[in-house]
Formats: structure tokens, C-alpha cells, sequence
């Protein structure tokens, strides 16, 4: 076989012989091979087994088969499984060796080519499609990105378990482009899009789906943590700085979703309602579409939010918080035009009982409204013991001292009459305490901000141990706002408190 290749100008070949596939395995692990002549018949293999060892063996080599005068069906089925080549044994002239080794380490070389070419084309073609993805302008994904990233196989049902979303539209940005021209306008959409993919947890699909609208659908999260992160991206937008006098603001419509997979049509339709009551209602702010079972505003956007909260130990859904409009929360007291007539405030609270599913129900009440509620109203709106023993009437702290006297009368009026209060949103201010300890209320319902991430921080941890004392000195109970993760999860738990929500979903535990 060494003159066979040597004679007829393969001069510079190195041969290296082995009688069997154990002895040529020590071989490939210390050489690269470009050819390889094998025996399909030897003492520890045999038939196309053996080619297929040696393939793996040799993965870059050339290899031409030797088969017996007898196995041709043999030796076809080696090349159609790769073999460039075959030899009859006893039928070797030399001629035919050099000519089969020359053939197959062209076809090998070509073969190299056309796989370094395929492995360019592949990365190509994955650029390619990233570019019909994404947006070039923020990074972020487009319409047909955003819904590929809903559609990843194996996972939507997932995603879908308990989401939102929201929709960004810029207030006036024509304005912009008017006034600075195109190239500021596009510089202040590039910060935009920076700041808002900032504000956004890991998880978070965002998109750019039009000039000046961004979509953002957000996973395994409630609608009232979905419109805290709508107001941190609000804010981190109207930070973005233009030439002259020009405030860039954003307004922003929230919607639950269904739990099922949506199309980004489905969610756009459905933000876009929230959107539009946004800018409505003077832009510049959130807004919240009722979408979501379990979490909505009803059918002509007027009722009560309901939003659920969990019990932390358990993961359960333990009950929902309600709160009413902005117009009825921030009417005028002092402009009798401005406010609700006692019976729709009557009709929004019963309305919110009836949809508290049997369990715990905070319905958030303005002083306002509470001041317009007397004793004798209750069996109107929770006819049953049952009604009443889950019922709380939450207030937000009082943000002055000393209490006006006309509001301390009527809590304590109201509590004499067997009505519950939750005071809501307490944080380690000097308010927050002077409202629980002269309100003494049955719920207290922390800040957010005052939980996420306390367990990295002792000086709130200290005041948050203080607070929890306070409170079950007074036999009342506390509710978490914003456990964001584990680690809040187990500070909450180690301090006693019962109730939480927040984007961990610690509903979807089982």
C-alpha cells in the first residue's frame, strides 16, 4: 500500500498501519489524519460498524473503505454513509489506489468548504433574523419580535398564567421633530427607549410598536404592581432632557390579560383602551383598563379596581383590595359640584363587596367619601355577619397632626357601629404612626417601597420590627405592599405578617 501511494508523484505520504480498531483508536488521539484506508473486516469489528467507529474517530479525515471481491453491497452502503471512496482488496493496482486517494481528499476538501459555508450562512441568516426583530433605533423588539417573544414554544401558557401590560405613548412628541428636528427627535427615542428598558425587571418583553409608542407585557404580575412599574417607567421618561423648554411626558394604559395566550393585537387593543383614558384625561399619567378578571375597573371603566393579595405562607389568594376613580378619590370637598352623590358612592362600594368572591375585601375609601357614610348604611351594604366580618374600609394615612377632629369622629363612630378599618400605605414617617395609634385600625397595609428589598437594609428592618410590634400591640394585622422577592418574602413571613402582594406572584405558588 506505501509504494502504491508513494509511486506516481504522492511522495510526501506518511503511513501509519494498524491491524485492528483498538490499535489505529491510540493513533487518532495523537494524530490528525486527512485520510484514513479502512478495513471494513477486521479482528474486533466488522461490516459498516466499522466505518462508522472510524468516523467518529477520524471526524475530519477523508475515508475510502476496503471491502472483499464479494461485498460491493457493502462498500455502496459505506459511501452513501460518507465513505468518498472504495477499494477492492486483491484488486490494487496502483493506479487505482493513487487515483481513489486523490479523489477523496479533493471531495474532503470540498466537503470542508461547503460546511465552513453553511456554518457562515447559518450565522448570516440568525442576523438576519434578529435585524427583522428588533428595533435598530432602541434595541428593543418590534411587532414581529415582541410576538415571537410571546410565542416561544413550551412557554406561553406560562406567561400567561397571571400578566399585564402596558402601552407608552409620548405626549406631543410630533412636537419635537416640529421644533428641533428629525435627529433630536430620534436621539430623545433612543433615551426614552434606554430609560424605560431600565425601569424593567428581568422577564419584561418590551417593544417599540410604533414612532412613539413602546408595549411592555409583563409577566406574572398583578395589576397593581403592574401600575407601580407603569409610574416608575412615567417618571423615568419625563426625565429626558431636549434642547430649549421642551418637557418630554408620557402617558401610559395598563391592562390585565387573560389567562391565555394573546397575540400582540389582542394586547394592543386592550392597553390601547387604557391608553386613550390616559390621555384623556389630560396625559401624563397612568391609567387602568379593566381587562383582567379579578383585576378591572368594570365594563365602563368607572367601578372599583380590584386588585388580589395573597397569603404569604400558603401562596393562596386570601382576598382583593378595591379602589375607586380618581375623580371620586380626588373630588373637591370644597366645590359641592365635584362631588359624588352619596347613593353612587353607595352603589360603587356594594358593587365591590358582590365581586370580593367570599373573601377578604379592603375597599379604599377618600376621607371624603368616608366622611359622606353613616352607621345605618352598613346592612345595605353588607346585609350578612358574613359580609361584615370581611369587610375593611381602607384610608389612606393622614398626612397632618394633629387628625381633624371631624375625621377622627367619624372613624370612631363608624368602628363603634362594628365597622373594620385598614389604614393604608404606612411607612416609618411620624404620620404613619400618629394615624395608627389614634385610629387604631384592624389592617395595616405597608408601603411598597418600605418592604422591597428591607432585608438589605437594617435601618428599615429595625423600624420595620418596631412597626410590627405597634401593630399587633393594637390587635391589628399587616399586609405587605411590594414583595418583590424571596428574600422580601422571608423577611415578611420571620416578622409575622399574614397577607402580601407584589411582583414575586406568590399567588402562583403552590
Amino acid at each position: 500500500m506505501n509504494a502504491c501511494l508513494t509511486d506516481g508523484g504522492l511522495q510526501r505520504v506518511e503511513l501509519d498501519q494498524a491491524s485492528k480498531l483498538a490499535e489505529a483508536s491510540a493513533f487518532f488521539r495523537n494524530q490528525d489524519y486527512e485520510l484514513v484506508i479502512a478495513d471494513l473486516n477486521l479482528p474486533d469489528t466488522e461490516g459498516l460498524e466499522t466505518f462508522f467507529k472510524v468516523k467518529e474517530l477520524a471526524k475530519d479525515a477523508a475515508i475510502v473503505v476496503m471491502t472483499g471481491m464479494d461485498d460491493f453491497d457493502l462498500a455502496a452502503r459505506a459511501v452513501r454513509a460518507g465513505a468518498q471512496d472504495y477499494l477492492v482488496k486483491g484488486d490494487l493496482p496502483p493506479q487505482r489506489v493513487r487515483q481513489s486517494v486523490s479523489k477523496a481528499l479533493e471531495r474532503q476538501v470540498h466537503l470542508k468548504s461547503l460546511s465552513s459555508e453553511a456554518v457562515d450562512l447559518r450565522k448570516k441568516n440568525s442576523s438576519l433574523r434578529e435585524l427583522v426583530q428588533i428595533d435598530p433605533l432602541t434595541g428593543m423588539f418590534n411587532r414581529r419580535g415582541f410576538q415571537r417573544a410571546l410565542s416561544r414554544p413550551g412557554q406561553a401558557p406560562q406567561l400567561f398564567h397571571s400578566a399585564c401590560a402596558m402601552q407608552i405613548g409620548l405626549d406631543d412628541f410630533k412636537t419635537v421633530n416640529d421644533l428641533y428636528g428629525y435627529s433630536s427627535g430620534t436621539e430623545a427615542l433612543k433615551e426614552i427607549g434606554h430609560r424605560i428598558r431600565k425601569q424593567l425587571r428581568a422577564g419584561d418583553i418590551a417593544a417599540r410598536i410604533g414612532g412613539d409608542e413602546f408595549l411592555v407585557f409583563m409577566p406574572a404580575t398583578h395589576l397593581g404592581a403592574a401600575r407601580e412599574l407603569a409610574e416608575r417607567v412615567r417618571r423615568a421618561v419625563v426625565g429626558t432632557s431636549l434642547p430649549g423648554d421642551f418637557k418630554v411626558t408620557a402617558s401610559v394604559g395598563v391592562s390585565g390579560l387573560p389567562k391565555r395566550p394573546c397575540t400582540i393585537d389582542e394586547i394592543m387593543e386592550r392597553t390601547h383602551r387604557a391608553l386613550r383614558m390616559s390621555k384623556g384625561a389630560g396625559k401624563n399619567r397612568v391609567a387602568l383598563s379593566g381587562d383582567m378578571p379579578g383585576s378591572d375597573l368594570g365594563p365602563d371603566g368607572a367601578g372599583p379596581v380590584r386588585s388580589p393579595f395573597f397569603c404569604l405562607q400558603s401562596g393562596r389568594l386570601a382576598g382583593f383590595s378595591f379602589e375607586f376613580p380618581d375623580w371620586m378619590a380626588n373630588a373637591d370637598p370644597g366645590d359641592p359640584a365635584d362631588l359624588p352623590g352619596e347613593r353612587q358612592v353607595l352603589e360603587l362600594i356594594h358593587t365591590a363587596v358582590e365581586r370580593g368572591e367570599g373573601l377578604e375585601c379592603h375597599l379604599h375609601l377618600s376621607h371624603t367619601q368616608l366622611l359622606q357614610l353613616r352607621p345605618e348604611q352598613l346592612p345595605k351594604l353588607a346585609p350578612s355577619e358574613d359580609g361584615l366580618h370581611r369587610l375593611r374600609f381602607a384610608i389612606q394615612e393622614i398626612p397632618m397632626s394633629p387628625i381633624p377632629p371631624g375625621l377622627l369622629d367619624a372613624v370612631h363612630r363608624l368602628q363603634s357601629a362594628g365597622w373594620a378599618f385598614a389604614l393604608h400605605g404606612l411607612d416609618l414617617g411620624p404620620h404613619s404612626w400618629a394615624s395608627l395609634i389614634m385610629l387604631e385600625p384592624a389592617v395595616v397595609t405597608l408601603k411598597p417601597d418600605l418592604v422591597t428589598g428591607a432585608w438589605a437594609d437594617h435601618r428599615r428592618l429595625r423600624g420595620l420590627v418596631r412597626l410590627s410590634r405597634a401593630v399587633t400591640s393594637l390587635g391589628a394585622y399587616m399586609v405587605a405592599g411590594g414583595v418583590e422577592s424571596s428574600e422580601d418574602l422571608k423577611v415578611m413571613k420571620v416578622l409575622g405578617v399574614p397577607y402580601g402582594w407584589g411582583a414575586l406572584m406568590i399567588g402562583d405558588q403552590p
